[in-house]
This record gives structure tokens, sequence and C-alpha cells, in this order.
């Protein structure tokens, strides 16, 4: 008599969320380009067929993937606390969906109508939440509160914890701080549209230059792999032979541009610096000028993704000693803070500096930059004051 096969294996539970954390991971990391279904089933332990009979194709699964992390993107009500949204709010965000990673490096690759679709969503929760706040601060204007809510939905969706090595419950606590610190942040009343925040490219003579400052606004606005040389020249009215006499190649452009970005950002900190009489002021001062360089060069220093791996690691020394700068400087006039959290609250204000630049409405108005310079401040002294 032969043996009984047994049941039947039963697949596991949560695979699709399996899936899902591990495609996002990847597209975080390595971008949505240089990742493969195969590579994407290796990380979950199946085989590429089981992978395709959850999603079609990868097209799909970003798909999916974006879903599920506005799937955190809970609505906030006039009536409710602020506190308590905050509160909820932040436990999502520890589940790790890095919404706004995603969104920024990685939208580009979803079709027209699925954009539209999650940048709806995005505008919907700021606009409400900028309502929330106005219900309960009554001393905020309409784009005062905005501009808040962009802050603090740009706090809320990156996964800065992962990178400074902090539990999730300390966490946790330093984000309900920052959060309540934006919260209470007094910005200055805005003034109207300063045509000086426009990212035109300047009228230089130099050919060299003209290219080499059209590749930062592309390369900012689009990564890597999106942009094109031929585009870049255009840009810079730059066509023909004379597109190749100066950069070899797109790689060489980039890494001049990127090197172009960590000589502005050292020479602003120093100016700064030079210019402050405590270490709180030289916190204020140094977040003021890395506010005022133009948006393009920060971008470009912050937030690539390369195949190049000799030039991916040059670009990751010369950003740590940078990053590892602005912690000590905040540990300086915050002794009590250990380096992981320092850590974190550098990494919380890079990211509402580069997310708040991109927000075309505010970045137009007047009084933009300084009060992103409190809101940053804010963010990294846990408290704000005026006298400064």
């Amino acid at each position: 008599m032969s043996q009984s096969a047994g049941p039947p294996k039963r697949r596991p539970r949560g695979r699709k969320q399996d899936i899902l954390d591990a495609a996002r991971g990847l597209f975080v990391e390595f971008g949505y380009p240089n990742v493969s279904m195969a590579t994407i089933a290796e990380q979950v332990d199946i085989t590429a067929g089981a992978l395709y009979r959850h999603y079609s194709n990868k097209a799909a699964l970003l798909e999916a993937v974006f879903e599920d992390g506005f799937q955190l993107l809970i609505v906030p009500s006039t009536s409710g606390s602020i506190d308590e949204f905050f509160d909820d709010a932040v436990r999502r965000d520890l589940e790790g969906k890095y919404i706004a990673e995603l969104w920024r490096s990685e939208a580009r690759y979803l079709p027209a109508e699925s954009q539209e679709v999650f940048r709806a969503r995005l505008l919907n929760w700021t606009k409400c939440f900028s309502e929330m706040l106005l219900h309960q601060r009554s001393d905020l204007s309409p784009i005062q509160s905005q501009m808040i809510a962009w802050a603090v939905q740009s706090t809320l969706v990156r996964p800065q914890v992962v990178r400074s090595g902090l539990s999730n419950e300390h966490a946790r606590e330093m984000v309900l701080g920052a959060l309540g610190a934006l919260g209470d942040v007094e910005l200055l009343p805005f003034g109207e549209r300063d045509s000086s925040g426009e990212e035109n490219i300047p009228a230089v003579h130099s050919t060299r230059e003209r290219l080499l400052l059209a590749a930062v606004q592309h390369f900012g606005e689009n990564g890597f792999r999106a942009s094109s040389i031929i585009e870049i020249g255009t840009t810079a009215g730059v066509t023909g032979p004379n597109l190749y006499g100066h950069f070899a190649d797109k790689k060489a452009l980039f890494l001049e541009a990127f090197m172009r970005g960590v000589h502005a950002s050292w020479i602003a900190m120093n100016r700064a610096v030079t210019a402050s009489q405590t270490a709180e002021e030289r916190v204020w001062n140094v977040a003021r000028e890395h506010v005022n360089l133009d948006k393009l060069w920060t971008q470009v220093r912050l937030n690539v993704t390369l195949d190049d791996d000799a030039i991916r690691a040059y670009m990751i020394r010369e950003q740590s000693e940078y990053l590892s700068e602005w912690i000590e400087m905040l540990r300086t006039a915050r002794p009590e803070f250990t380096k992981p959290e320092a850590h974190f609250r550098v990494l919380m204000a890079f990211t509402i500096v580069e997310d708040l630049q991109r927000t075309r409405f505010l970045t137009q108005r007047r009084g933009f930059r300084e009060n992103l310079a409190r809101l940053v401040a804010a963010v990294m002294l846990d408290h704000y004051s005026t006298d400064r």
C-alpha cells in the first residue's frame, strides 16, 4: 500500500507583502531600471515563475509598491487632534514604506495616469493637514500652513531611521519631537512671487560653464539615467562637436557637476561658520547658507543612483564627510544629543530642504528661503526661537 503524499504545500502567508517589501528596498537602493524581476525573486527566495504569478511584469510590481506605500497616507481631519494624528502617523511611518524616496526617484517610471493619481493623493493629504493646522493656529496664513504641511509630510515619509541606526521606539520619540517643533514654528509672512527663485541658466559666456549649469539642472530634476546629454546641450545652447569638446561623456559631465555641488556646499558652510559667534548661531547660519544654495547643486549632491562603483564610492565618501560636519556642528550646539540622534536630525533637515525646494508654488514666493531655514533649525534644535 503506497504512502499518502500528505497535505499539499500551502503558500506562505504574507508572500505578496514580502515581494512588495523586497521590491521597494531594491528600487530605493539601486533604482528601478537596475533591478530585475529575477533579483527580486531571489531576494524573496522564490522562483521567477512564482513572482510572475503575482505580478505580470516589473511595471505592475512598481505600481503595486506605490499603492502599498500610499496606504500609509491617512487623510487628517480638521476635527481631530494634531498630537493624536502625529502619533498615529509616526507609527505608520516607521513601517518603512519610503513613500517620498520612491516618489522622488522612481515615480517617473509609472504610467502618466498613475503619476497623476498618486500626485493627487499627496496634494490632498497636504491640503487636509494644512486645514487641520489652520483650524488650530489662527496666526498662520494659508500659504504658511501649507509650507508646514509639506515639511510635516516630508518628515513622515523618509527612512531616516534606517540610516541613523536608531531603534524604532527611539526614532518615534524624535520624529514626534520634530513634528511638534514644525507645528509650533513661527514663519515670516510670504511676499509676492519672486522670479529670482526660478532655475534659469545664467547668461555666462563660457560654453563649458553653460554646459555644466545645464547638466546640474537636468541631473537634479531627472536623475542620471533619465537625463540626455543632447537635451543638456540644447538647454545650454550647445550642439554638434562643441558638445563633446568639453566633456567626454555624460558620466564625466555628471561627476564634474557633483564635484561643483560639493565645493559649493563647503564654501557656504565655511562662510556661515566664520560669521557665527555661538554654537547655536552656527546651526542657524549654516541652515540659511544651505537653503540659499541653488537647489540643483544640493539635489545632484544628495540623491543619485549610479551604476559606476568607483564613482558611487567617491560620492558616498564626499557625502559622508559633509554629513559628519553637520552632525558634529549640531552636537556642539546640543551636547546632550548622541551621535545617532544628531545624525537623525540632520537627515530630517536635509529631507525637508530637498523636498520643499521642489515645491514650486512655495519656492516662487518671497520669504521662502528664510522660512525654510526656520523649519530646518526647528527640526535640528528641537525648539524654536525667533531671537536669531
